[in-house]
């Protein structure tokens, strides 16, 4: 970086925006980025519309907090402009499409009103074109429009895989040119140690049957109930225990799902947990079974603990990261009886995986994202 910039880096802070620290994946990478950005001597601003989520605990001391104490993220838009406006900083970034579009807008406003000269920059880190068939909620059929009407004027566009590139280029009409990819800052070389600690769970004392994991937010893209009916058909056959991390709005609907399947006794769902690195290192397989995704957090980190990984090939991100197939299994979306299948091979060793190289995994070090990121915010070329 040269002189001047780290320079007006130190006087005027960056800005990171995210709704909230829930437990999602865009959050994590968010505190991902700040935190090595902190670290690095940059000052650095984490503005959430409103300060709520098990993430909280895992940001720097080294950063700003800026809560702009908003129940949602439409009635940021006034508080966030009046935060540019005072603070004035050099680059702001944002993810989540629905806040990247009211980020811009803010942006704009205060650039314009308060002669700021703040540069913006939004991450994309789903599938649109998959969002758009199973639409969450009212509001996300307009995204499309809001989101042609307003990426066009941030300073750069980002995306976490080239399959979600491809796609945003497509769906609001961008050129793929003139949109970045940069890969997900999923873990850093703290992993190695935090993944040699054993669980607090009776499911990992010595001499415990297998475990299989998964992890995730509770919600339907990522398609629990099909992991659980095929696990239920796996149970039948192998000694065998699930355990599926993450919190969301589906967990009564699992819960009942795993009673009515009479698996209570070897299903558990023991909600976020601090440190899934342990869990994954002494597990025996774990199973991405989502509908979509942009680049699956989750995928790596299984890969970074050395664990065998069975994914759906759904669009986007799986096949990119297992290289079609090279260094996990890809199987077809709610193919329930091909999942059964290929876990009872891992597991009774009729089958093996190449280990993925360890010069891959390090693309996904929050030191290597964090250098492209910074390389962007600064006015580079990456």
């Amino acid at each position: 970086m040269k002189r001047n910039q780290q320079d007006s880096l130190n006087k005027a802070p960056l800005s990171l925006y995210i709704p909230s620290m829930a437990g999602g994946g865009a959050e994590k990478i968010t505190v991902n980025l700040a935190n090595c950005f902190a670290d690095q001597g940059i000052k650095v601003d984490l503005v959430v519309s409103n300060l709520k989520g098990p993430l909280i605990k895992d940001i720097s001391d080294k950063i700003r907090i800026v809560d702009l104490k908003s129940a949602r993220v439409i009635f940021s838009l006034i508080p966030l402009m009046i935060y540019l406006g005072r603070n004035k900083p050099g680059a702001i970034l944002s993810s989540l499409n629905y806040a990247n579009v009211i980020v811009i807008i803010a942006t704009l406003l205060a650039n314009l009103l308060a002669k700021t000269k703040t540069r913006v920059y939004v991450v994309e880190h789903c599938n649109l074109s998959q969002t758009l068939l199973h639409p969450p909620n009212f509001r996300t059929k307009f995204l499309p429009l809001l989101m042609r009407l307003t990426y066009k004027w941030a300073d750069g566009i980002i995306t976490v895989s080239q399959g979600v590139a491809a796609d945003l280029a497509k769906i609001i009409g961008i050129p793929r040119e003139k949109i970045f990819v940069i890969y997900n800052p999923v873990f850093n070389k703290n992993v190695i140690s935090a993944r040699m600690e054993t669980p607090d769970h009776p499911w990992f004392k010595p001499g415990s049957p297998p475990v299989i994991l998964g992890a995730g937010r509770l919600h339907p893209a990522k398609d629990f109930s099909c992991l659980i009916k095929a696990f239920k058909a796996l149970r039948e056959q192998l000694d065998v225990r699930l355990i599926i991390l993450g919190e969301g709005e589906e967990r009564s609907k699992l819960e009942l799902l795993i009673r009515d399947l009479g698996l209570q006794d070897d299903v558990d769902l023991p909600g976020f947990v601090g440190n899934p690195y342990e869990y994954m290192y002494h597990s025996s397989v774990f199973v991405l079974s989502s509908q979509r995704e942009g680049l699956p957090t989750v995928l790596i980190e299984a890969l970074a603990c050395g664990l065998p990984v069975v994914s759906t090939d759904c669009p986007s991100g799986p096949r990119e990261i297992l290289e079609g197939g090279k260094y996990g299994f890809l199987l077809r979306v709610g193919d329930e009886l091909s999942l059964t299948k290929t876990l009872a091979d891992i597991l009774t060793n009729k089958v093996e995986l190449e280990r993925i190289p360890n010069e891959t995994i390090m693309t996904y070090e929050h030191e290597t994202a964090a250098k492209q990121y910074m390389k962007l915010l600064i006015g580079e070329s990456i």
